[in-house]
């Protein structure tokens, strides 16, 4: 057996860094690709950002783990080999790889509203499968103050229609998703 010497603190810091590289590449290009490289301003501090371990149990019937739902805004993904994770593509839920060594990226509801759709969000549920499985979820969110009110070419947002700035609507977007924080139980 293999002994590591690095603490889970460690672990977990250089995994935040790498995710949160990746997602700002991500972000960098998608403003580029749409000729608005400023996009990548909204995403300045990102203090909102997470990276979590999600254990999902056994058991058997494919019963979902996670209902469907679309992210935020960018996710970064980490399934290792494990199968359960399905997206929508058409009007059927289709088996998405597992990443390996590798990412997942979904794009979430709010990147979708501040390119005018241009770029859409993946929506998704995870499968129950037979062993107990982990997955390593990195949510890139903009700066607290970031405007989601406006979209990269000046119209009105679906979130900017109760909200201007990021943060005014992660604390109505959270509690829905994440029951118990700030406060709130559904």
């Amino acid at each position: 057996a293999v002994v590591s010497t690095q603490s889970t603190g460690d672990v977990f810091s250089r995994g935040f860094a790498t995710r949160r590289m990746l997602a700002q590449s991500v972000v960098r290009c998608i403003g580029q690709a749409l000729g608005h490289p400023e996009l990548k301003e909204r995403f300045t501090e990102h203090e909102f950002s997470t990276l979590g371990l999600r254990r999902y149990p056994a058991g058997t019937g494919g019963r979902l783990t996670e209902l469907e739902h679309e992210d935020s805004t960018v996710t970064i993904l980490s399934t290792f080999q494990n199968p359960g994770l399905e997206a929508l593509y058409g009007d059927k839920f289709w088996d998405v790889p597992p990443s390996g060594e590798g990412f997942i990226v979904n794009i979430g509801t709010l990147i979708e509203d501040i390119t005018d759709r241009r770029v859409k969000a993946v929506r998704h549920q995870v499968r129950q499968i037979e062993k107990e499985r982990y997955s390593i979820p990195f949510f890139f969110n903009p700066s607290f103050d970031a405007d989601i009110g406006m979209s990269l070419t000046g119209k009105r947002t679906r979130a900017g229609e109760r909200h201007k700035i990021f943060g005014e609507w992660m604390r109505e977007y959270l509690p829905g998703v994440e029951p118990g924080l700030l406060g709130k139980t559904t």
